[in-house]
């Protein structure tokens, strides 16, 4: 079992696309250096390009300090524990998605995976909030445990 997993097995960044229930900020108009350096490497590149410039894009997520452990309750049932911390790295308020966690045997293979939330559900910029969840432990074949934002499901329409 995971009794402490790794760093590199735990910790994602993620981008998620713009917040809709947030007010809409307006787009940076400063030229960006890429712009900048393609429009200066590739010739009629500012020709090609629309006057306004692209939006910043800052919607990031990071998950730091992520550890999995298990114990054992009082029914002898095998409890695993996920918990760390999610970041705001934008810019910007932004509501935290949903966490999954995901266990995973020696061999890849997924062997349980459940949805949970952070303790808060917005963030100011570069502000934190901790998490942690609770699951039975799937099986003794448990190698690895991660933890990632979880994609927004939209609902179809009919």
């Amino acid at each position: 079992m995971c009794a402490k997993a790794s760093a590199a097995s735990c910790v994602t960044l993620a981008s998620l696309p713009p917040d809709p229930s947030l007010p809409k900020q307006a787009p940076n108009k400063a030229p960006s250096a890429l712009h900048e350096q393609l429009a200066y490497a590739v010739p009629d590149f500012k020709k090609a390009t629309p006057e306004s410039n692209v939006a910043v894009y800052d919607e990031i997520y990071g998950l730091v300090d992520v550890e999995a452990t298990q114990y054992t309750d009082d029914t002898t049932t095998p409890i695993l524990v996920v918990q760390g911390i999610v970041t705001n790295m934008s810019r910007s308020t932004r509501h935290v998605p949903p966490l999954l966690a995901i266990v995973w045997d020696k061999n890849g293979r997924e062997l349980k995976r459940w949805q949970f939330a952070a303790e808060l559900t917005i963030l100011s910029p570069g502000r934190s909030a901790g998490f942690r969840s609770e699951a039975i432990a799937p099986d003794a074949n448990s190698a690895k445990v991660t933890v990632v934002l979880a994609p927004e499901v939209q609902e179809a329409s009919h």
